[in-house]
């Protein structure tokens, strides 16, 4: 360390002889390095707007521990949640493909349906405590199927539902954090049932009935999330209560009824970052809607859906 100051020294001492000082006989301590107060917490820094000079650049290689799309530690941190820089990610878009099983009809089995699921949100606030977001359900099952007589049986499926809620924080910690969300759901439900001689190229004639249920409900909801590292889970229950109104149709006859219909729902995923605010995830989910009129019954019935689903989300 000597031998390093050495020539400094020399300097110093030469220039106080040279303006009549007194020669120095210590060398100046060293600076402290900055402590961690000096140091911006990754994600916690204003990126507001997102694309200013100095924000996180996709394309940039970063240190773990410098990387801004990282929220107190985030990814890399220390205590091992990891989220998106707080004010830029304000909006999400997500879709996923379902495959369901829906409720069999008494002489109808139906081994599977298919259909996907679209959603997106928004926040109103840089916090990201309070937003509003939208979802589009839609399972269908084609049915046809052609039995002994030979007679072809036609038992189509169309199952719809769309959501417009506000959402807010209730509660949340370092990596946890639980939702409120109230608002309004339509559920749509359309099945029919006809059947007769099997005839190429025309309809079957021997039976006709279809039913149609058009719910109008409101909803409150639970959503509970969990993050650490670059992995997501979450855990949805809802209740949705409103009036159904039914529509009967047998050879083309129609009859129109109405009913009070319950939609509990529950839903599960879990995520895995694969990407800069690009998420692919799985899920369950389970779907419940009482007082549905269904084709070849008199009564209404308790119909369900559920099945699994793959996805991606983004937030931008």
């Amino acid at each position: 360390m000597a031998v390093r100051w050495l020539p400094a020294a020399v300097l110093v001492v030469a220039g106080s002889q040279a303006f009549g000082q007194a020669p120095v006989t210590e060398l100046p301590p060293l600076l402290p390095p900055p402590g961690p107060a000096a140091l911006s917490p990754p994600g916690r820094a204003d990126c507001a707007p997102c694309q200013r000079p100095g924000d996180y650049v996709p394309g940039h290689a970063y240190l773990p521990n410098a990387n801004p799309d990282c929220r107190r530690g985030g990814h890399f941190g220390s205590d091992g949640c990891g989220d998106e820089c707080d004010r830029c990610r304000r909006s999400w878009v997500d879709g996923s493909f379902l495959w369901a099983h829906t409720r069999d009809l008494d002489t109808i089995d139906r081994e599977g349906a298919y259909g996907f699921r679209l959603g997106g949100g928004y926040w109103f606030d840089e916090t990201r405590t309070f937003g509003a977001q939208i979802d589009w359900l839609v399972v269908n099952d084609p049915f046809r199927e052609i039995r002994g007589g030979p007679t072809l049986v036609d038992a189509p499926i169309n199952v719809c539902t769309a959501d417009l809620k506000l959402r807010a924080e209730l509660w949340a910690d370092d990596c946890a954090r639980l939702d409120g969300l109230v608002g309004y759901r339509y559920l749509r439900h359309y099945e029919r049932l006809r059947g007769g001689a099997y005839r190429p190229g025309l309809p079957p004639a021997l039976f006709d009935l279809a039913d149609r249920n058009e719910v109008h409900a409101g909803e409150i909801a639970l959503l509970g999330s969990y993050r650490v590292g670059l992995y997501f889970a979450e855990l949805l229950t809802s209740l949705s209560a409103g009036q159904n109104s039914q529509s009967r149709r047998v050879f083309g006859v129609e009859h129109a009824s109405s009913d009070l219909s319950l939609i509990p729902e529950a839903a599960a995923r879990v995520g895995y970052q694969i990407g800069e605010g690009t998420w692919f995830t799985l899920g369950y989910s389970f779907l419940l809607a009482t007082n549905i009129s269904r084709p070849g019954f008199d009564e209404t019935r308790t119909f369900y859906l559920h099945g699994a689903n793959v996805g991606l989300e983004f937030r931008f």
